[in-house]
């Protein structure tokens, strides 16, 4: 059952093919995996961004991060301090557990289907 605890998300879920390109952009981007993530869901707290401006993005990642036949994979994440803030703020939008982490996952997917995000 997936819940929070001491800043860890226990029974993540991710898209299998969502987490395998976050790992992709992490180290071509020398980063971490968690550091990649804090970005993503930090540049969609942008007003500048747009986020959810271009609607056949957003199509194509609310089906991704719903489609219950998508493989899954699923981890505890330990969410480190400088993304506890921005996890904390999504959780003001989406405070039951499943929507933070449907939210959480829609703004990583339409960050790496955007091909204007930088």
């Amino acid at each position: 059952m997936t819940h929070i605890i001491n800043n860890t998300i226990y029974d993540y879920k991710m898209p299998e093919s969502m987490y395998k390109d976050l790992k992709s952009n992490a180290s071509a981007n020398h980063n971490s995996i968690k550091k990649e993530i804090y970005y993503r869901l930090t540049r969609t707290l942008d007003p500048e961004y747009n986020f959810k401006s271009n609607k056949t993005i957003l199509n194509y990642a609310s089906i991704l991060c719903s489609d219950k036949s998508v493989k899954t994979i699923t981890f505890d994440f330990n969410v480190p301090n400088y993304l506890v803030s921005t996890i904390t703020l999504l959780r003001t939008h989406r405070p039951d557990i499943k929507d933070l982490l449907y939210e959480i996952n829609l703004r990583l997917a339409y960050t790496l289907y955007d091909p204007f995000y930088k």
